[in-house]
């Protein structure tokens, strides 16, 4: 039984002091900053890995419209009476044959074809912020469409894996099979934060950048010293692509430091910021011996030179 000296003693307990307070308040503040990063940093490795499947998906839909139809799609591609995507091109090969089968008939209304524009998850990256806002039918994915052709050099379509099938006689299709390099060494898609929608008719060919990536300048710079317009994220900010935008006609995205890469083999695999020039040109070109081969006079040409050129020049990433 508590004794009245007892209780009075209970009453007359202290509250924290000051001190103990801001001791208190420190260590909850620490443990958020450790927590918090931590969760951020989860989120992101979730997004990231869902970004990879969604990549996963598309190769193994291109690698059976490849089988299907002995070559990869254009990067626009010319049906009677309408031009598609490459993306619109496998959306049978996605399990998405109603909305193909909308978008290539001339006796679709439109309301049909814009029940079937609407967004497909599996063109996203959950990290663009194209996810959060209502673009008909947004993509962040874009094709390898090959080097920018230098003057002098008139077979550089044989570098490319995606062309521009709307008017290229006869029709130019690359197959798998071609690729001197292999499949598991060459790049077919990248992530693009700039990419349009996956169905946009409004495209005239050879505009590249709403769909695809360049990873050769042509004879912007006649040393062949990469200018900025090839790099990895450069540009980030901006616009989404509009029409002869070279600056994003390049991979890019928002993942820390990397930049999600599906292989022809349909592998995926992440590519820093900082990769050596000389590996992400080797991963982009399906021919490596036959670009270095091909001179132009002067390294504008495709006749690159690993061992001269193998960095990147010094930049800051736009953000």
């Amino acid at each position: 039984m508590k004794t009245e000296h007892t209780l009075l003693r209970s009453a007359q307990r202290p509250a924290f002091t000051l001190v103990e307070l801001l001791v208190v308040i420190t260590v909850i503040a620490m443990l958020a900053g450790i927590i918090i990063p931590a969760v951020n940093g989860a989120r992101e490795a979730a997004r990231r890995s869902q970004c990879l499947n969604n990549m996963r998906q598309i190769g193994i839909a291109l690698h059976v419209y490849e089988k299907s139809n002995n070559g990869l799609p254009g990067y626009m591609n010319q049906l009677p009476g309408i031009q598609l995507t490459w993306a619109t091109a496998i959306l049978a090969e996605l399990g998405e044959t109603r909305r193909y089968t909308i978008l290539t008939d001339d006796n679709s209304s439109l309301n049909d074809i814009g029940a079937a524009t609407t967004a497909l998850p599996i063109f996203l990256c959950p990290s663009s912020p194209k996810t959060l806002q209502d673009n008909p039918a947004p993509l962040d994915f874009v094709v390898n469409c090959g080097p920018a052709p230098p003057s002098g050099v008139t077979d550089v379509v044989k570098f490319s894996l995606f062309v521009d099938r709307t008017a290229s006689s006869p029709p130019f299709k690359k197959k798998l099979e071609d690729i001197k390099d292999g499949t598991s060494n060459t790049i077919l898609l990248t992530e693009n934060l700039q990419a349009k929608e996956w169905y946009d008719t409004t495209i005239t060919p050879p505009d590249i950048a709403p769909f695809g990536f360049r990873w050769h300048n042509g004879d912007v710079d006649p040393s062949f010293v990469p200018v900025p317009i090839v790099r990895i994220n450069f540009d980030r900010s901006g616009p989404l692509a509009s029409l002869g935008s070279p600056n994003h006609t390049r991979p890019s995205s928002n993942h820390p430091g990397m930049v999600n890469m599906l292989y022809a083999d349909s592998s995926v695999k992440a590519m820093s910021d900082n990769v050596d020039f000389s590996v992400y040109l080797s991963a982009v070109c399906p021919d490596d011996v036959a670009a270095q081969a091909t001179k132009n006079g002067n390294k504008g040409g495709l006749g690159y030179n690993f061992d001269e050129h193998a960095a990147w020049p010094q930049w800051s990433p736009s953000p």
